[in-house]
């Protein structure tokens, strides 16, 4: 009885998540793994980011994508010609399910350690969409085993990953900073964890209390930052399509402009105040 109850709950929550695949059908839509520079590799499906990227005593995972997709992105590190097993270390982005709801799978196929921000360590293991309370949003709750600060770094063999904070998206969005070796330079990559609005709300109540803040505290930030290579975790942001094409047809510097994540960053601003004042207009009426 409690077998039977246990699978029909499992459907059942298969179920909600497949009308999410159903109105975004590019976030279940597996595609080819692929290279895109040094020891960086896609391994994500259509419309989700997933990020292997390879080292000597192991490997690291970047996001898990959407609770259907485990087995895609797991099938997708053989295609390349590495083992599950070595996969050491889980990383994630923010916890939203169609980036952290294929964790708990992936940590059983690989055996791997989670590794998330402190401020959304709590949302991951209650599965829940930060802010809520509902399970409209939810995912399969998973056991956090590392959590990280601001800064903090993640380190296995010759791989070294620094933690950046980036709340806004999720209290604890946490944008992934490394270097690669390319042609005998080094050359940073980001990992950005998100700075859309999205399904966040700003007014008349706050998603969570102090995310406008956040959000503005973000946008000053990075302005600060740089990087060779800019990632994130929905292809559409940063060209992925077009640049794999040309990754594809010989140009290896492809994935390589130092400007793009500066006028990232500037769009996200845009569009974060233009949520903001049209969430604000609505609460007047």
């Amino acid at each position: 009885m409690v077998l039977v109850v246990a699978i029909s709950a499992k459907a059942d929550e298969y179920a909600k998540w497949s009308k999410w695949a159903k109105s975004n059908p590019d976030w279940v839509t597996n595609t080819k793994p692929f290279n895109i520079i040094s020891n960086v590799y896609y391994v994500g499906t259509q419309g989700i980011a997933a990020y292997l990227i390879v080292g000597d005593q192991g490997h690291i995972l970047i996001d898990g994508g959407m609770p259907q997709s485990a087995k895609q992105i797991a099938d997708n590190i053989e295609k390349l010609g590495y083992q599950t097993s070595d996969v050491k270390y889980l990383l994630n982005t923010h916890a939203h399910f169609d980036h952290s709801g294929g964790l708990a799978e992936l940590k059983h196929l690989t055996g791997a350690k989670l590794i998330s921000s402190k401020q959304d360590a709590q949302w991951l293991e209650n599965g829940l969409y930060p802010g809520r309370i509902d399970d409209a949003y939810a995912s399969e709750p998973v056991t956090v085993d590392i959590r990280v600060s601001d800064n903090d770094s993640v380190v296995l063999g010759n791989l070294s990953l620094q933690a950046r904070l980036t709340p806004g998206h999720s209290p604890g969005c946490t944008s992934w900073v490394f270097d690669v070796s390319h042609k005998g330079q080094n050359k940073t990559v980001i990992v950005f964890g998100g700075a859309s609005v999205a399904g966040n709300k700003l007014a008349p109540q706050e998603q969570y209390p102090g995310i406008i803040r956040d959000y503005q505290d973000t946008f000053e930030k990075v302005k600060a930052w740089s990087a060779d290579v800019y990632l994130s975790n929905h292809p559409f942001y940063f060209r992925l399509q077009s640049k794999r094409l040309k990754k594809e047809a010989g140009d290896e510097e492809a994935f390589i402009d130092e400007k793009e994540f500066s006028r990232a960053m500037k769009k996200f601003e845009r569009d974060f105040y233009k949520r903001l004042k049209e969430q604000q207009s609505k609460e007047a009426k």
